[in-house]
Order: C-alpha cells, then structure tokens, then sequence
C-alpha cells in the first residue's frame, strides 16, 4: 500500500514538472557558448545569457543565444543599448513582423565559426517595420501641444552570420520604416542580403525617411531597392546620408529611378566613401546613377600600398569595368564630381587586376583548426596562434606567411601581410 502511494505522488510530481518545461520560457544556461568576431576569431565563452525560445520577444541588455530553429509569430523588440545575439552553427530564426531596433537602443550580431547561424526578418506592413530596423511602435514625442518629432531607429552592428532581411510597403530591408530614419548600421562580417520594399533602399532609408551613416568594413552585402530606393542609401525623395565602404564584397542594386548606392528617387545629398573592397552598383532603370545622386558627394582612396579597388558600374544595359590602383593616386582624398555614371569615368582609373584570395591556416604538425579567410584584397592583421604544438619542447615561435609563390616570411600574430594572391600561414 505505501508502494502505491509513493508511486502516485511520484507520477504527480512528474506531471508538475513536464507541464512547467512544456511552457515557453528562456532558459539561463550554465554551459559557456564559444562564438567568433568578424575575423573569425575566437572570443571569451559567454557563461551568462538567454536562450531564445518564441516567447523571448522582449530582449534587454546582455546575451541572447540562438542554438536551435525558432519562429517567432510576433515582432521582436531590441529593448536596451548593449544587446547582443549570437546566431549558433546550424540554427535559424525567423521573425515574421521584424525585428525593432528603437532609437537610443543598439543591436550587435555574432556568430560561430563556421558562420552558418541564421536570421530571417520580415517586415510587417500592419506596423510599418523593416526587416531590421524601425516601426511604428517607435513612437511619437511631443514637445508641446501642437509640436511633435517621430522617433526613429537604433543602431545595428553584424559581425557574423546569415542575415536576410526583408522591408514591408515604405519600409527597408535594414533601416529605416514607416516615415522614419535608418539608424548607424555597421557591417563588420557576415552574408547578409537586404531588400527595400516599395520606396525604400535595401540598406539605409525608408519612403521619405532620411539614411544616417552606413558603414561596410567585411562581409558579403548584397542590397536591393524596391522601386524608387538605393540599394544602399536613400529612399524615396531622401539623400544616402554618410556611406562608408571600406571592405567587403558589396553588391548594390537600385529599384527604378534610384541610385546603386546613394540617393533614392528624387533624393539629394550626402557623402560617399568607397575606401576599400569590391563593389558592384547597378542603377536603376531608366538609367540612373551607379554610385551617388543630385548633390552626392563621391570620395575613394585607399591609405595602404598595392591594394587594387574594384568598382564595376552598369546603367543603360552596358557594362562597365574598373580596376583603381591606389598607389598611383598623387591626391589621398580625391573627390570625383558627385555622381558616377558607367561612362562618366575619367583618366584617373587605370587598368589593374584585382580580386579576393583565401588565407589558410596550417597546423603544420599540431592540432586544432583556424577556419580559412576570403580576403579582397589589402592588408590581412595575423591573429593568434590557436593551434595546440606538437609537445612542450616544440613551443610556437612565429607565423610562416607564404603569399602566392613568394616565399615564407616569419611573422608574429598582430602584424599586417599585404594579400595579393592565395596565401598559407603556418
């Protein structure tokens, strides 16, 4: 008889105990998670964060870890200036009402080392949201009774991972949403694919919303307009803001009437900087500009010896391409007159061959992995040495760097190698 009894409140906590782990709730993990920064390096394991389930849709600051498949039905706010998610190998998120970044809030996006975490944001035109970015819940302040300022978006930072975000109506891909600007958006590493829905870019402004500053140091960038928006810039009627490409692979591709990169329909102003990678701007039908727009200003250098640019420009159906070599620019800072159209090039592009090459890591004897590294071209800062030596009397004393078919030169972790073809480090 007690056996029974025992049995029956032991089934009785049971059952307590699946209906609590069958809701929805975040989990504080105790398990350190290992990620990587834009570089591929690793970091210091996060011990402390939140594993995301569909419930967590409010995330405030700190560490937010995707390692599984979740769907969330409702929109995901941003809700404090230092959150942070990682996107874990082999996971995917979708947010089907987009993911709101309100402005003073600020959003940084990691990933593992294979980079393969995903993040798949949509829009939602019953609240006027990006992809990434801005909504309607954004709000309104009121200085007095008659007097009002919209509240715009937050920052974004995406240092790794897949991204793929799409706009509603009037509402970017990342950015700006529903008559309201786009936050900084910095694009550290990653693959990341955005599209504008109809008046807005891919990356930057939404329909008649201003552009605030984009900048795109690595990565693969792939951004399209809806009709009338910048690939990476303005919206409709709006100026691109302050663009600054430094490196990456950048594809960028203007809805009709809109810049490539730079200003929406109708749109002027602002400055662009295109000081390293290689970028592909197409503008939009009934030929428009490539790169820049009315009053856009159009900058491009490159501080770091026998780096070759790429810029390639299309408009009208013919295509154009250009190879910049910035070694035999005599001017650091040179300014081309506000707008490139694919025949309004001048003399100062000279023919050069440029591309993008992989730094491998070789273990040369040891063990462990360092993940290989598609560079385009420049300078590529070693990182440190991960790899466990073979045993304690052969230690790690240097890097052997061979470029191409040159041959190796020892050098420490921290130090700069010009990337000029494939290249092993070991």
């Amino acid at each position: 008889m007690k056996t029974t009894r025992l049995q029956k409140i032991l089934a009785v906590m049971l059952s307590a105990l699946l209906l609590l782990t069958a809701a929805p709730v975040a989990v504080f993990a105790a398990d350190a998670i290992e990620y990587v920064n834009a570089q591929g390096e690793a970091q210091e394991p996060i011990a402390d964060y939140t594993t995301l389930d569909r419930s967590v849709t409010e995330w405030t600051n700190g560490w937010y870890v995707l390692n599984s498949d979740v769907v969330f039905g409702d929109r995901v706010a941003v809700q404090g200036d230092n959150v942070n998610l990682l996107l874990c190998d082999g996971s995917t998120m979708k947010v089907s009402n987009g993911l709101f970044i309100k402005e003073g809030y600020a959003l940084t996006i990691w990933a593992q080392e294979a980079g393969t975490g995903k993040l798949i944001a949509t829009g939602s035109t019953g609240n006027g949201s990006a992809g990434i970015g801005s909504s309607t819940e954004s709000g309104i302040e009121w200085i007095d009774n008659f007097h009002r300022i919209k509240i715009h978006t937050g920052d974004l930072t995406i240092n790794g991972g897949v991204i793929e975000a799409t706009g509603a109506r009037h509402c970017a891909g990342i950015g700006g949403g529903a008559d309201r600007e786009s936050g900084n958006i910095t694009i550290n590493g990653g693959n990341v694919t955005a599209i504008g829905g109809e008046g807005a870019a891919g990356i930057g402004g939404a329909d008649g919303a201003g552009a605030r500053t984009t900048v795109i140091n690595g990565g693969t960038v792939t951004a399209t307009g809806g009709s009338h928006g910048a690939g990476i810039g303005g919206g409709d009627k709006n100026g691109c803001g302050t663009i600054r490409i430094n490196g990456g692979t950048v594809t960028a591709n203007g809805g009709f009437n809109a810049s490539g990169i730079g200003a929406g329909y109708c749109g002027s102003g602002g400055t662009i900087r295109i000081y390293g990678g290689i970028v592909d701007a197409t503008g939009g039908d009934d030929p428009m500009y490539s790169i820049g727009g009315n009053g856009c200003k159009t900058y491009w250098d490159y501080d770091e010896p026998g780096y070759d640019m790429q810029i390639k420009t299309k408009r009208g159906g013919g295509e154009f391409k250009w190879y910049k070599a910035f070694r035999e620019m005599r001017h650091p800072d040179t300014v081309f007159g506000g707008s490139i159209f694919g025949e309004n090039m001048n003399g100062t592009f000279f023919p050069k061959t440029a591309g993008a090459w992989t730094v491998s890591f070789d273990k040369n004897g040891g063990t462990g992995s360092i993940g290989s590294k598609r560079i385009p071209g420049g300078t590529f800062t070693l990182p440190a040495c991960s790899f466990t030596t073979p045993s304690e009397e052969m230690p790690f004393v240097c890097w052997g760097v061979k470029v191409g078919d040159s041959d190796p030169v020892g050098l420490q972790p921290g130090d700069k190698v010009l990337i000029t073809a494939d290249t092993t480090v070991k």
